[in-house]
């Protein structure tokens, strides 16, 4: 639930100590001594609580200022300016079908009739019925539209769950259609400028384009870790920042509520480009990227935890999972 906030990390996330922030003190060592013998993969780990940056931990070689790749946790920033495309009007509601943005693309391609049916909250909702990643890769195609838009489909849409990158993608094309701009300058006009998230490429700012130059909108990303905590504190706001309604409420609460069962790779539930889970009681939402990146909410403790580990050879669910409750569920007083 919102609460008021006494300030706003537009310019950068103000620091405290856990116990001012209404956490036991004692499990910041621990949790070093747990990253240091187990997780040596781990290149950044942030916790954040009540607006407050209590732990900061960087692998050496990395610090603040270090841009990493977030694979697929990208995804919910695609999902975020899908939600300000909404709000702006580009876009006038989600059950628009993906046909009604390419329609040349749909005229002139060999295309099955049930991509006709895709709508964006499909692809959302990961439930168009496209190939999921694990029998479907298009990176190296030339044209990732017609590859989509000609693969073959395993069912009708809104009958499964298949975790399916290429949806994600087609979200990115869709924004570029229908804002008249890239998915990057609308992110810099509407989401990064707003929220203070740097996107200086000689800084090592990085969004990776496909052959025809429309943003990934599954992956790509790189930025810093104190920047992705940013658009975790936008959905812990309820959309707001700087008390102005940056990004709607009633999208907010439906792209962080279980939408879908869910499944693999997180074996969690899913939103709109956000997974759905729980832990030792606590609801929490989460975008994940391949390895071990991790951007995770927990509304009623007012709780955010980044995590990044592109390296990682292991699956990053563990992690996700371990160190909130061995280290920061405990830890909670108030």
């Amino acid at each position: 639930m919102y609460k008021k906030r006494d300030y706003w990390p537009t310019e950068d996330w103000r620091t405290s100590t856990p116990q001012e922030q209404g956490m036991d003190a004692g499990w910041q060592p621990q949790l070093m001594a747990y990253i240091g013998q187990t997780r040596p993969y781990l290149n950044a780990v942030l916790v954040i609580r009540h607006g407050y940056l209590v732990f900061e931990y960087y692998k050496e070689n990395y610090s603040r200022e270090s841009y990493q790749i977030l694979n697929s946790a990208t995804k919910s920033f695609t999902a975020t300016l899908i939600g300000l495309a909404l709000r702006d009007g580009f876009l006038t509601e989600l059950d628009q079908c993906l046909e009604e943005f390419l329609p040349d693309a749909f005229r002139h391609l060999e295309v099955h009739p049930y991509k006709r049916q895709i709508t964006m909250r499909q692809l959302l909702k990961m439930t168009s019925g496209l190939y999921p990643d694990a029998l479907l890769q298009y990176d190296d195609a030339e044209d990732w539209v017609r590859f989509a838009l000609e693969s073959p489909t395993l069912c009708p849409p809104d009958q499964l769950f298949l975790y399916s990158s290429i949806s994600s993608h087609l979200l990115s094309v869709i924004l570029s259609h229908a804002t008249g701009m890239s998915t990057l300058a609308y992110a810099r006009k509407v989401l990064f400028e707003p929220l203070g998230i740097r996107t200086d490429e000689r800084a090592g700012f990085i969004w990776g384009q496909d052959p025809q130059g429309y943003y990934r909108g599954a992956g790509g990303l790189h930025l810093r870790a104190r920047d992705v905590a940013k658009l975790g504190y936008l959905y812990l706001n309820e959309g707001l920042w700087e008390d102005t309604r940056l990004l709607p409420s009633t999208y907010v609460q439906e792209a962080t509520r279980k939408q879908t069962s869910g499944g693999s790779p997180e074996a969690a539930g899913y939103g709109y480009q956000w997974w759905i889970a729980e832990l030792a009681g606590q609801r929490y939402f989460f975008a994940s990227g391949f390895g071990g990146q991790y951007l995770q909410v927990f509304p009623d403790l007012d709780l955010i935890l980044v995590l990044h580990a592109p390296d990682e050879p292991f699956t990053g669910a563990y992690h996700r999972q371990f160190i909130p409750l061995a280290f920061l569920l405990p830890a909670m007083n108030t």
